[in-house]
């Protein structure tokens, strides 16, 4: 009988850390028991480079080349990963998107874009809404998510973690000057 009784103590620690666990993850994502979510307010896009690119992995038929500016990547109050994407076709076309996930609700959202073509060329305010991520007009972001930031609907619980992801994520470093 006395058997019986010793996983008992085990089960109740492991009960009472789900719960503080839950919790805790609740208030990290930005969902207070007070209230719903709310988005922080959005930093600035940072300064356009390509120094430090890790590509994001696409299909083999996908014609872009898609990388995502490591030291772009920030972890917000909120639980959004913001970033900047760069993107570039085989003719050699480019664009730049910065961009949000949050991964509790897999969702994206575009902040700007990059005017290559402006004088001086610079960031372009976009207004958006949050979109699904399983929409195919946004794959570069959902295999960003998938690859990278996102562990299933949990957030990386630091900036730091957030860039070590998107490392050890299946994508490759991407040679700056291919870019």
């Amino acid at each position: 009988m006395n058997r019986l009784f010793r996983p008992l103590p085990a089960l109740l620690l492991g009960l009472a850390a789900t719960f503080a666990g839950g919790s805790a993850l609740a208030q990290y994502a930005g969902e207070e028991e007070s209230g719903p979510w709310q988005e922080a307010p959005i930093p600035p896009a940072p300064a356009l480079s390509s120094r430090n690119l890790v590509a994001v992995e696409l299909p083999e038929y996908s014609t872009l080349k898609v990388g995502v500016d490591l030291d772009s990547v920030e972890l917000g109050k909120d639980g959004v990963v913001r970033y900047v994407m760069q993107l570039q076709s085989r003719e050699g076309a480019r664009s730049a998107y910065y961009q949000g996930i949050r991964c509790r609700t897999y969702e994206v959202k575009t902040y700007a874009r990059y005017d290559f073509g402006a004088t001086p060329p610079g960031w372009q305010d976009v207004k958006t809404d949050w979109t699904d991520l399983h929409d195919a007009r946004s794959r570069h972001a959902k295999n960003l998510a998938r690859n990278g930031i996102c562990e299933s609907y949990a957030p990386p619980i630091s900036t730091k973690e957030a860039r070590r992801m998107i490392k050890r994520g299946k994508a490759a470093w991407m040679d700056p000057a291919g870019m």
